[in-house]
């Protein structure tokens, strides 16, 4: 049976009185009318033959998305059949949200939920509801753990200094918070002991500073006393966010796959879910920032040309240009026209800017190869609608920053050589020579992958780390508001 009569639904809340429309469907029926006529018309989740596991699923999936549904408590009238079908439209209003986020040739879920209504297998569907990436698995765990904690107030963290031996409530504080979030083991001491700042609680802060992407140093600096002063409730919405986000991945992880996590700095490329290589990335600034897409990694250049965009020319290189008349020729720019790869080459030669700015009508400025060239000895291709790259860089310095939100949106790689090697390891490539030959040469190669390898540009301020700890990074971009 064909379920995409489902699909584009408007959901109007009112309390509990739900009416969803189809508004691709023919007639004039619901969509959750239609999914009850797919059971017979039967309750799907508290009727007398409804399975309590999917109940249970059914609020497990709520729960860990951050999605309110309604208690049974509420219902004034009594009627249990207008709150179970007030449960399936906010189910179908969250996987129909989902659907948004999906990319490409993706199954959609409210198809997947009708059918799997039809054939009795509802159980099958929550057990896939979720891709299959372990990330999605351990994040969900840390969810579960942080909403069982039962926490009433979160004490407050002054912003002061303390030295080792010091006694005070708010050390008793510190540490009560630091054993809570799995930073300290838990201990049985005297009150009067608990409350001792000692190494055993910098020890704790340094692992709590080190999940955060906070500078480790023991110390309670104003941002590591910000962080912990952040409670449990904000830290599950955060997560809450981050799933949802990951939400958007297809549902069967690739064997081999790119991960770049912008508000981490980090580049992974994942093969049978093994970390394969890993490397500092350096990402856009906040006025450019990098998108999230999906995307694949199709080729590599060798000693790239760079042809700046007109944002870059006229903001930075013009000016620049004005300043300092001889900096683009010491860096290698040019003009070009004609076919990018046979151009015409006109070299600059002491235009002024309103001279070169006239020359732009009619050429293209270009860095040629060489040791100022942006995008540094590598250029790897993903293919995009927003000109992104991921390249090397000649300003290999930054990788030492910890904020490396920096570029003007495309992705900065401290490994280039490290990813080159793997793709002929691989044979992802071949004639390694001929790239070496490139490099020592200097002149402008290009090389396409035998088999392109998917590329996950994602925004995960919070993740769970391979040793199990829960990480949470700054919201660079001010996304986590946002689902």
């Amino acid at each position: 049976m064909n379920y995409r009569f489902l699909v584009g639904i408007l959901v109007v809340f009112c309390g509990l009185s739900t009416v969803i429309h189809d508004v691709s469907a023919s007639d004039d029926l619901s969509a959750v009318k239609k999914v009850y006529s797919l059971n017979n018309g039967d309750m799907l989740w508290l009727g007398s033959g409804s399975d309590a596991e999917l109940k249970q699923s059914l609020f497990l999936f709520f729960k860990e998305l951050g999605v309110d549904a309604p208690e049974k408590a509420q219902l004034v009238d009594g009627n249990i059949a207008k709150y179970d079908e007030s449960l399936t439209a906010l189910l179908l209003l969250t996987l129909a949200q989902i659907d948004k986020s999906k990319q490409g040739n993706e199954k959609r879920l409210v198809e997947l939920f009708a059918a799997s209504v039809e054939s009795a297998e509802l159980a099958s569907f929550f057990a896939n509801i979720y891709p299959n990436y372990k990330e999605i698995e351990s994040l969900r765990r840390k969810i579960s753990e942080y909403q069982s904690l039962d926490i009433t107030v979160w004490p407050y963290i002054e912003d002061k200094v303390l030295r080792l031996g010091q006694s005070t409530r708010m050390v008793s504080n510190l540490r009560w918070i630091l054993i809570t979030l799995g930073d300290l083991p838990s201990i049985n001491v005297s009150r009067y002991r608990y409350s001792i700042f000692d190494p055993t609680i910098v020890t704790g802060v340094k692992s709590f500073q080190k999940r955060h992407g906070l500078v480790i140093t023991g110390n309670l600096d104003k941002k590591t006393v910000k962080a912990l002063n952040t409670s449990p409730l904000l830290r599950i919405a955060q997560m809450q966010n981050n799933l949802w986000r990951l939400l958007s991945l297809p549902s069967i992880a690739p064997n081999t796959y790119i991960s770049i996590n912008i508000p981490n700095y980090k580049f992974v490329l994942m093969g049978n879910q093994r970390h394969m290589l890993e490397m500092d990335i350096i990402v856009g600034k906040p006025s450019t920032p990098t998108p999230t897409m999906q995307t694949k990694l199709v080729s590599l250049t060798t000693n790239p040309f760079w042809t700046p965009p007109a944002s870059i020319i006229y903001s930075e290189l013009l000016p620049l240009h004005k300043k300092e008349p001889n900096t683009l020729v010491q860096r290698s720019f040019e003009l070009h026209k004609g076919k990018r790869d046979n151009p015409i080459v006109r070299q600059l030669a002491g235009e002024d800017s309103l001279q070169l700015s006239a020359l732009l009508k009619e050429y293209r400025l270009v860095q040629a190869p060489g040791r100022y060239n942006a995008l540094g000895k590598f250029r790897f291709s993903i293919p995009n609608n927003s000109s992104i790259y991921m390249h090397d860089t000649p300003a290999r310095y930054l990788f030492a920053n910890q904020y490396r939100a920096l570029s003007h949106g495309c992705i900065r790689l401290s490994k280039p050589r490290e990813l080159t090697k793997y793709l002929f390891e691989q044979q992802y490539m071949v004639n390694s020579h001929k790239i070496e030959n490139a490099l020592e040469h200097g002149y402008s190669s290009h090389f396409r992958l035998q088999q392109p390898i998917p590329v996950f540009i994602t925004y995960n301020t919070s993740w769970v780390a391979s040793d199990g700890s829960i990480q949470f990074r700054n919201d660079i971009y001010n996304m986590d508001g946002d689902k």
